[in-house]
């Protein structure tokens, strides 16, 4: 369950909102002219909940999240919720803890100026040259 914190209980009302959006989501009705500014919006959403779920996968790992459902390894079962495999959600773990050492990465990524992708990539090339950080 989510702590009684004031951004955890504002993400319950959005996800709301994003599950509502989706269930009358009907894309025929929308104007031509109107398809690229949803469909930005909406990759846009896409890009921001991939960011934050990358923020969040080295806690999920911390705390051994799925351990209280009988899953004992955090990758799987982040796997199993985000309908990923195993070898993509170690990925994005190993990138998640090396953001933990690059706040201008990090900085990047909670303001969607970087993808979970584009993350992994900087991460991994900072890492072969601590030099190009910030660069």
């Amino acid at each position: 369950m989510f702590g009684t914190t004031t951004p955890d209980m504002s993400f319950r009302g959005i996800l709301s909102e994003v599950e509502a959006f989706l269930a009358a989501l009907e894309p025929a009705s929308y104007r031509p002219e109107d398809v690229a500014d949803v469909l930005k919006r909406i990759l846009r959403t896409e890009k921001l909940c991939g960011n934050a779920r990358l923020l969040m996968t080295t806690r999920a790992s911390t705390v051994r999240a799925g351990h209280n459902e009988g899953v004992t390894s955090s990758d799987k079962w982040m796997a199993e919720h985000a309908g990923e495999g195993v070898g993509k959600v170690r990925r994005d773990r190993e990138t998640a803890e090396q953001l933990a050492s690059e706040p201008e990465l990090q900085d990047a990524l909670r303001h969607g100026a970087v993808s979970p992708t584009q993350a992994s990539f900087l991460a991994a090339a900072i890492a072969a040259d601590p030099a190009a950080a910030g660069q």
